[in-house]
């Protein structure tokens, strides 16, 4: 979580090692007129390997970590996120905290909505938006992230569902109009590697 800004060809360059992806790793923001000269000089160092939104989407969906705007939005709180450890306790009690009846609401009485991974038993591609389904072709959910995973060569995804499951209860989706099953699994699909010290 440290970040600073160097002086490169007279102009200042952003560093950070906060990158959303579950691997150690830099965020380079560089001025577009010497991007180019940025990158040739960088990538002399065999070392260097750059990657971009893409590649940090994945990696992120890997690690298991929720993005707002998918897993987090104006309609879904902390709680139905399980980020509960990221709210602070005393500021739970703070009346000038939006939403702060909402959150002890549902800290005390629970939620309507979890957050779940998905893993596919086929080839095919999960993707945001699809919807979950149950055993009687009820939809029960949805996908808020979807992708294919390098790293576990398979299609994984977060969504949301609007029960408890049990790890073994089967859950469906539709893909190209056939019903596909899914694997209800853990998060984080991949163990993450942030660099310690």
């Amino acid at each position: 979580m440290n970040s600073l800004v160097i002086n490169y060809l007279k102009h200042s360059i952003i560093i950070t090692r906060s990158g959303y992806t579950g691997e150690d790793g830099f965020e380079i923001s560089v001025p577009n007129s010497i991007v180019l000269n940025f990158i040739e000089q960088t990538m002399e160092n065999t070392n260097a390997k750059l990657c971009g939104l893409g590649a940090r989407d994945s990696l992120r969906l890997e690690a298991g970590l929720c993005l707002y705007g998918n897993e987090l939005d104006e309609s879904t709180t902390p709680i139905e996120a399980n980020l509960n450890w990221a709210i602070n306790k005393e500021r739970l009690n703070d009346k000038s905290l939006n939403g702060h009846e909402i959150l002890l609401n549902q800290i005390n009485r629970g939620i309507n909505k979890y957050k779940i991974a998905i893993k596919s038993l086929s080839k095919s591609i999960l993707r945001t938006g699809m919807k979950l389904l149950d055993n009687e072709n009820n939809e029960i959910g949805y996908i808020t992230s979807g992708a294919y995973s390098p790293i576990i060569k398979s299609s994984i995804a977060i969504g949301y569902i609007k029960r408890k499951l049990n790890i073994n209860e089967k859950i469906f989706t539709t893909i190209r109009n056939k019903i596909e099953e899914l694997e209800i699994t853990k998060l984080p699909f991949v163990l993450h590697n942030y660099k310690k010290g």
